[in-house]
């Protein structure tokens, strides 16, 4: 009988180029493979991760910052940001315009393969695998638009809640056969 094992633990924390846009990461991974006998192997590969997107809030528009005026009123005299810029002209809305907005955006994710590999000793060279494979996930989000953000301001607040969940599984079944014939060199 022989064991062998891996095991992990990562966290990744990045705080992104823009305001808001960081991201982080806590992964949980075990690898074990377990030989009964010469013929007999059994083992398991488990991953678990939770992920945070952003910062608590809305990313400011990169798109419309490269189109806004330099000459536009950036915040008003109370000091938040103001809506539209170029005022009275409304088709380019500030990139801060969403800036009072809350966002919490939650990710989970499983991964889990587990397997049996059987090579019988009554002839050499071949060989049986099944494989079991699943991934579950969720995903969480809730934005809450406050009447002082632009998106806000148009419903009188606005809060938009969704929930994912997600399952993907595989079966396999893997016989394969495996010789040499003569001498190739």
């Amino acid at each position: 009988e022989q064991t062998n094992y891996y095991t992990s633990v990562g966290y990744l924390d990045q705080p992104g180029i823009v305001e808001k846009s960081g991201f982080n990461r806590i992964t949980l991974r075990s690898n074990v493979s377990h030989s009964l006998s010469d013929w007999l192997t059994l083992g398991s590969n488990l991953q678990y991760s939770i992920r945070n997107h952003g910062e608590g809030g809305i990313v400011p528009s990169v798109s419309r910052a490269m189109i806004m005026s330099p000459y536009g009123k950036f915040k008003e005299d109370n000091g938040e940001y103001t809506f539209f810029p170029m005022y009275p002209e409304t088709y380019f809305p500030s990139p801060f315009a969403d800036d009072n907005a809350t966002v919490d955006d939650k990710r989970k994710r499983a991964l889990i393969n587990l397997y049996t590999e059987i090579k019988p000793t009554f002839l050499p060279g071949l060989s049986y695998k099944l494989n079991y494979g699943a991934n579950f996930q969720t995903n969480k989000n809730g934005t809450y638009y406050p009447t002082n953000s632009l998106t806000g301001s148009q419903y009188g607040g606005r809060a938009i809640v969704n929930e994912r969940d997600i399952f993907h599984w595989t079966l396999e079944n893997l016989l394969t056969y495996s010789t040499s014939f003569g001498d190739h060199s």
